[in-house]
């Protein structure tokens, strides 16, 4: 866990500027908050989970304000041991299933849609759902501003040089500094290995397994040859 505090000595050491002689800390905290948009904008590194109570016959609910991109939506009866995905289609097919009645109630949803954009986005779903539960988001996140400086940065950890890295080009190229050009470099690669890792956190291959097969005795001599 990595606080403001640390990323602003960090920063004033490699732009050899420690007691924030050209750089203010209120200019690098505004930058650090920036590059912290970006990587999570860009990346996609942050996942956040939220709820919102299903109520009977509503078909419109609000996603979360800080949302870059939804991964799933899960509707859960008041029987918390049924979880029900929803699938996500655009308006224009939702158009071809819902036809002239957007309202029809059913046990549970199976589409989604969405409509405008953050902070106030909108989620439809149909059929709607005729009895009350949840709906449970799992989504890509923007990052918490960080203002004091005891506030963690909200960033993997382990990548904070590549938000360092962001700092110093900006920095670096508002003084006509040359050398921005090789932290933008690093930053884009930093960020280029943080978009590979952070799709699943994992160096498991996704593949799909079945049941034994069954190959006939002739095909391996055992049937008695």
């Amino acid at each position: 866990m990595y606080t403001l505090s640390a990323e602003l000595t960090a920063l004033g050491q490699d732009l050899d500027d420690i007691n924030n002689v050209y750089w203010t800390q209120l200019a690098l905290t505004q930058w650090i908050n920036q590059g912290l948009v970006t990587i999570a904008r860009k990346a996609e590194c942050l996942l956040g989970t939220s709820s919102v109570p299903a109520s009977t016959n509503q078909s419109q609910y609000p996603l979360p304000p800080d949302l870059v991109r939804v991964h799933e939506v899960t509707f859960s009866p008041n029987d918390p041991t049924q979880i029900y995905p929803l699938t996500f289609k655009g308006r224009q097919e939702m158009n071809t299933i819902w036809y002239i009645n957007q309202t029809t109630p059913a046990s549970y949803p199976i589409y989604y849609t969405t409509w405008a954009q953050p902070p106030v986005t909108w989620m439809q779903v149909y059929p709607v759902p005729a009895q009350p539960g949840n709906f449970t988001y799992l989504y890509y996140r923007l990052p918490r501003t960080a203002v004091l400086t005891t506030d963690t940065l909200d960033i993997p950890d382990g990548y904070e040089d590549v938000l360092r890295a962001f700092v110093r080009y900006n920095a670096r190229r508002r003084a006509g500094d040359p050398i921005w050009q090789d932290d933008m470099t690093i930053f884009q690669d930093g960020l280029s290995d943080l978009i590979t890792n952070s799709r699943n956190w994992t160096d498991n291959a996704g593949m799909f397994t079945t049941g034994g097969v069954f190959v006939p005795g002739w095909l391996y001599g055992g049937w008695g040859s």
